[in-house]
């Protein structure tokens, strides 16, 4: 069985909006078998201390995790938070897990977790004078795979906690390989480390980046992604349920029903185009008189054309090439979507 969070609760980060599913490891929780060296059968599932010594998070230690292939009907964070209820994560115990846009919550943000594999031990921080243990004093955070965006989710989430415990981003985030260096880790966001720490900060700041598409306009981040419109999308299709609160955050018209049409204004909104426009085309070359797709330079660049939905993200709906096409009418582009998303479990609608 899948498990259900025990509370779900919205939070906010240079301007978007994240849902946290909550599944708290209980205090006293003892493992049932044998899970590593420090989690012996009827050992403890978790520290049960207080980050540094009850005196609150000195910081936040970012990870990444291998992307797993799970039952569509959950998410491989729902997965890697039960696997860690069941014993299966030889001892790690991290606070959060993130994958893509979905968020999942196993240690309590004032507590101490099993990630860093440092022990518990300490050494000089990023603060002068200050020492820091990864195990003792930090709020961890395990990215899963290297999807755009859950890169994206993992820094507004970082910035979410920055600010809730008094944290400065110029100091206090920290790689896994800091507290063990012999470790790559997180591996898929260390090769662009400074990057990174440079958004984190942007949403910390409030200063939400900008995209900008093929067309030249700024795409403004919102709260919104083109995985949203992939979500209404399938929704509207009956591929997928989306729940009463999700249905009515897009429900724009208010009659409880989603159709392509609130798919659309999701991703104008996202363009940070009019949400009741009819027309957008990022990729359209000037002075030509056929649409031009090309290869995807953001991760969350929609295209719309003449009202259709084009292009989602590049997860659920991916460029129709690696390299520029032309078509030369909407319907000649509509058949070579088709064809290519006859092998995913989205559908075309006009």
């Amino acid at each position: 069985m899948y498990l259900k969070p025990d509370r779900i609760r919205d939070i906010g980060a240079g301007g978007v909006t994240l849902r946290i599913n909550e599944k708290i490891i209980p205090d006293g929780l003892r493992a049932a078998k044998d899970e590593a060296a420090h989690i012996p059968a009827g050992g403890l599932k978790k520290p049960n201390k207080p980050l540094n010594n009850g005196k609150g998070a000195l910081g936040i230690t970012i990870h990444n995790t291998p992307d797993i292939q799970v039952n569509p009907a959950t998410t491989p964070a729902e997965q890697y938070v039960r696997a860690t209820y069941n014993g299966n994560m030889k001892g790690t115990v991290v606070t959060f897990y993130v994958w893509r846009d979905v968020i999942w919550q196993t240690l309590r943000e004032d507590e101490q977790g099993w990630h860093a594999t440092d022990g518990t031990g300490r050494r000089p921080s990023n603060r002068q004078g200050v020492q820091i243990g990864g195990n003792l004093d930090t709020i961890s955070i395990e990215a899963i795979g290297s999807d755009p965006i859950t890169e994206k989710t993992t820094a507004l989430l970082t910035a979410y906690l920055l600010r809730a415990h008094s944290l400065d981003p110029k100091t206090d985030v920290y790689p896994h390989r800091f507290f063990f260096p012999v470790k790559e880790c997180p591996a898929f966001i260390l090769p662009h480390w400074h990057a990174f720490l440079a958004r984190v900060e942007d949403y910390y700041s409030g200063d939400v980046p900008q995209q900008t598409p093929a067309c030249g306009k700024a795409q403004v981040i919102t709260e919104f992604t083109a995985h949203d419109a992939s979500k209404i999308l399938r929704h509207a299709a009956g591929k997928e349920t989306l729940g009463p609160d999700e249905i009515k955050r897009y429900d724009f018209k208010g009659d409880g029903k989603l159709t392509t049409a609130h798919a659309l204004r999701v991703l104008r909104i996202v363009a940070g185009l009019d949400p009741d426009g009819t027309s957008a085309m990022p990729g359209f070359r000037d002075g030509e008189h056929t649409p031009t797709i090309q290869r995807a330079h953001k991760f969350d660049e929609p295209v719309i054309w003449e009202g259709e939905i084009i292009h989602g993200d590049n997860k659920d709906v991916m460029w129709l090439s690696d390299r520029d096409v032309e078509y030369t009418s909407l319907a000649d582009l509509k058949k070579s979507y088709n064809d290519w998303v006859q092998h995913t479990d989205l559908v075309y609608s006009t």
